[in-house]
């Protein structure tokens, strides 16, 4: 009797560990996802400020990610992770060069037009032959076309996300196709520390010269010439270049006035910027 009773109970309790097995739910460790950023290496030229508007991200994120305390302070060959979370398809203009190009200038070439026709910029090609007016250049000139490295992907420890608004994209100002700045454009934010190369058209009906001028503020009373009085028309080119480094923080006004051989010329062409040295 008492061998049948112990034979019950050992039965009962093989039939009841199954049923509270499943009774107890499974608790599976969430996946993680690996985090990733593009690792740049600081160029000539380069300050956390392009560098951040190169990749659509933040002086803040940049120097947070890489435990900047002073964002003005980087040097050439620094690497910086920029927490992005993918690698844009951008050649960094003064990136050195793997392998280069030489073309040889003909007749109605500019350097804006060859920058255009080889992928590059104007200020790789002018930087990669030691010239210093982008404007002057000659016919049978050698000019070596700089080609750009891929910017590299690493798999990082740290984490970063940054979510920035996406502003609105920046347009020429609306002025006569043959007196035009196409850039910058209108609202366009300039890095306080550089030299900028000023492209549009300037090529009216008897031409006789074009000047570039900037005032404080978005409706000046005094404007300030750029540069000389040019006596050569340009269309779709280098019209001048504009050293922001000696002005304060602020918004500015570009013009643009183009003067037939009679005196006689146009509404001129202004467009509104803002120069900035400071963290945006």
């Amino acid at each position: 009797m008492r061998s049948r009773l112990v034979f019950k109970v050992l039965l009962t309790i093989l039939l009841l560990v199954p049923l509270l097995l499943m009774a107890v739910p499974s608790v599976a460790a969430p996946a993680q996802a690996p985090s990733y950023a593009v690792v740049h290496i600081v160029q000539p030229g380069d300050t956390l400020f392009s560098i951040a508007l190169r990749y659509g991200t933040t002086v803040e994120a940049i120097a947070m990610a890489n435990n900047i305390v002073n964002p003005n302070l980087i040097y050439v060959g620094q690497k910086l992770v920029i927490p992005t979370g993918y690698a844009p398809p951008y050649v960094p203009p003064y990136a050195p060069p793997p392998a280069a190009t030489v073309y040889i200038v003909k007749p109605g070439d500019t350097l804006f037009s060859i920058a255009l026709r080889f992928g590059t910029t104007v200020q790789a090609v002018a930087l990669a032959n030691n010239i210093p007016n982008p404007n002057l250049i000659f016919v049978g000139q050698k000019l070596v076309i700089p080609k750009g490295a891929p910017v590299v992907v690493q798999k990082v420890v740290k984490k970063v996300v940054v979510v920035t608004p996406t502003p609105p994209p920046l347009q020429p100002a609306v002025c006569d196709p043959q007196v035009s700045i196409t850039f910058p454009r209108e609202g366009e934010v300039l890095n306080g520390l550089g030299t900028h190369f000023i492209t549009g058209t300037a090529n009216i009906e008897n031409f006789q010269f074009y000047k570039l001028e900037f005032g404080f503020g978005p409706a000046p009373i005094k404007f300030h010439s750029i540069d000389e009085v040019q006596r050569t028309p340009v269309v779709k080119g280098i019209l001048g270049s504009w050293n922001t480094g000696a002005l304060p923080n602020g918004t500015y006004t570009l013009r643009l006035t183009v003067v037939d051989n009679r005196g006689q010329f146009p509404p001129p062409c202004d467009v509104r910027v803002i120069v900035r040295h400071d963290d945006p």
